[in-house]
């Protein structure tokens, strides 16, 4: 059973190194357009066609999607009706931006900010997006943040027209009425302390996915750094579970 790890917005597969060191199947990265080792690319505009140019999943595997990266898995599932075996949403969610009907989504004005302040200066608000993804301050957080820190400062860095692709996506994209058509089985993880993606997104799509399970973690944005044992596990399990 073949295993696809998708990263999120601005960063490489690099990212899953730790977790797949753990893992008995590491399986294999694949690198959103503009990001990663496809950082000379440029990111699309929609999620439709940043699941387009991801590569074709093979029958039966698992897509690993972290944040953005789970949209884009969800998105996959659904433009290849029983082809995909199952997906993995690590802190992810089916829209972004928050909204009249959608209060569990980023604020549209703390978005709208985020946005500006890429323009004016994209290195530094991308620091401070990395930062956020450790959720809120401990020592053992702090020691997190500095190893996403690195991360950010040795993966290659994607160019401002990627990023701001991707941020159109996030500000546009909204699965929320499509995921009821995803039969398949899904692992949701979710970090308690995420200031990313609202902790309630995943567990809204516990409630409306017909077949899957919620494993919530008492992390920020990246669990697969944080927990990464603990993740790890679950993993395995699910993998084991969906070959018996």
């Amino acid at each position: 059973m073949s295993l696809q790890l998708i990263p999120g917005w601005a960063m490489s597969g690099q990212v899953f190194a730790p977790l797949q060191q753990q893992l008995g199947n590491p399986g294999q990265i694949a690198d959103l357009p503009g990001f990663g080792s496809r950082n000379r690319e440029t990111c699309p505009t929609r999620l439709h066609a940043l699941a387009r140019a991801l590569p074709p999943p093979g029958r039966g595997a698992v897509l690993l999607g972290w944040s953005l990266g789970g949209m884009a898995c969800m998105q996959l599932a659904l433009q290849h009706p029983g082809q995909i075996g199952a997906l993995i949403l690590v802190c992810s969610t089916p829209r972004f931006v928050a909204s009249p009907d959608w209060p569990i989504g980023t604020e549209l004005a703390n978005f709208v900010a985020f946005r500006e302040d890429f323009r004016n200066n994209w290195g530094k608000t991308l620091r401070r997006f990395l930062l956020m993804q450790a959720g809120k301050s401990s020592g053992n957080n702090r020691k997190l943040a500095q190893t996403i820190r690195q991360l950010g400062e040795t993966t290659p860095q994607p160019s401002p027209a990627s990023m701001n692709n991707g941020l159109e996506i996030l500000a546009h994209a909204d699965l929320r009425s499509d995921i009821r058509k995803l039969s398949l089985p899904v692992l949701l993880v979710g970090g308690k302390r995420d200031r990313v993606c609202h902790p309630d997104a995943s567990r809204w799509m516990a409630q409306q996915l017909p077949n899957a399970r919620l494993l919530e973690l008492d992390c920020g944005h990246a669990p697969h750094l944080s927990h990464t044992p603990v993740l790890a596990g679950e993993i395995e399990k699910f993998m084991q579970e969906l070959a018996a």
